[in-house]
């Protein structure tokens, strides 16, 4: 069960009958019949949207009880597919005013767009981060599980060239995911833009990396970055800052919107266009790109004053953004779906 479902099921499970179809391909079978369908638009191999949609019509019966959850950047869409999803679906669920205001953008003019943050499931650990491995006076860490080029992985391999040059016992410690080709394309990436002496570590992690394994690495580090070219949040900014280090990340990070717990937002950079093809996009898509200078700067300077986060901050976010926050807001999204659908019906 992903972490959707699960926080769904901690949400909704004492005030609502659920059921759960995880993985489901095709239409709904017909025994199967609710009020309400909330439909998960993304799976790894492609877009599952209209799977969803398929499914959602045979559950309820009528567009306005169905809930799509928009993990993903919108901009990889057609306008004609964003206009059949705005025909199949009552409401957008979406992680960010970021992917709210490009989904809009993209056409969507009919459904109901609601944001609500993922869940931040990571608790704090509460304790001082390890002082690390062997030889490294300061630890970066880049979570990359996608794809590495909308990741930024290449532009952050760029910035930490330039501070190994400066500081040669910082190190850099990049998880990703266990595919072969993702880890097949960070070891190439590496080999391209660090020279031998400095090249980093790469921690190989399942699609769903157990949460003692995140805590272990966050507090075997001092400082998360996160240079994404496409990013609709970024849940590994309020882990890191959780978990009590700093992070460095770009504004057009959905995250960004909740700037006041990292520590560096980069200013500066560029919208490029991504030919087609990049990462599962059907049309080339506008991206932005950090500046590896002014990356490269901030992770000195966090290397330098090796700043920290408050103490109090880890409860804090987890007020703010865990499963009792999520729970609150899921509930008011069903209550208000279920409302429309009644003025609909």
């Amino acid at each position: 069960m992903g972490v959707y479902a699960r926080a769904l099921a901690e949400a909704l499970g004492e005030n609502y009958e659920l059921q759960l179809h995880d993985e489901w391909r095709g239409p709904a079978p017909p025994e199967v019949v609710a009020d309400l369908a909330i439909c998960h638009g993304w799976r790894q191999d492609r877009y599952a949207a209209f799977d969803s949609a398929a499914f959602a019509r045979g559950v309820t019966r009528d567009r306005a009880g169905n809930v799509l959850v928009v993990p993903f950047d919108t901009t990889l869409l057609h306008p004609a597919q964003i206009d059949q999803l705005d025909e199949l679906f009552g409401t957008f669920w979406v992680d960010s005013e970021l992917s709210a205001r490009r989904i809009r953008a993209a056409g969507l003019h009919r459904a109901h767009v609601e944001v609500i943050p993922p869940p931040l499931v990571l608790p704090p650990t509460g304790e001082q981060p390890d002082r690390r491995k062997a030889g490294s006076d300061y630890a970066f860490l880049h979570v990359a599980t996608g794809s590495p080029r909308v990741k930024g992985t290449d532009i952050l391999l760029r910035a930490y060239a330039k501070v190994r040059d400066r500081y040669p016992a910082a190190s850099l410690t990049i998880l990703t995911g266990s595919k072969a080709p993702e880890a097949a394309t960070i070891r190439e990436m590496i080999a391209r833009h660090v020279s031998p002496p400095h090249r980093p570590s790469i921690a190989l992690a399942a699609d769903s990396v157990e949460h003692a394994a995140m805590q272990r690495l966050y507090r075997e580090s001092d400082c998360c970055v996160l240079c994404s070219r496409s990013e609709t949040f970024g849940l590994p900014a309020l882990e890191a800052a959780a978990a009590g280090i700093p992070v460095i990340m770009h504004r057009h990070v959905g995250a960004a919107e909740h700037r006041e717990h990292f520590l560096h937002v980069l200013s500066s950079g560029e919208m490029r266009t991504m030919p087609a093809g990049v990462w599962r996009n059907n049309r080339p898509s506008r991206w932005f790109e950090a500046s590896v200078a002014e990356m490269s700067e901030l992770m000195m300077s966090c290397l330098r004053s090796r700043p920290g986060a408050p103490r109090a901050q880890g409860a804090d976010l987890v007020r703010r953004y865990g499963p009792g926050a999520f729970g609150e807001a899921l509930e008011g999204l069903v209550e208000g779906c279920l409302e429309r659908r009644k003025v609909v019906c």
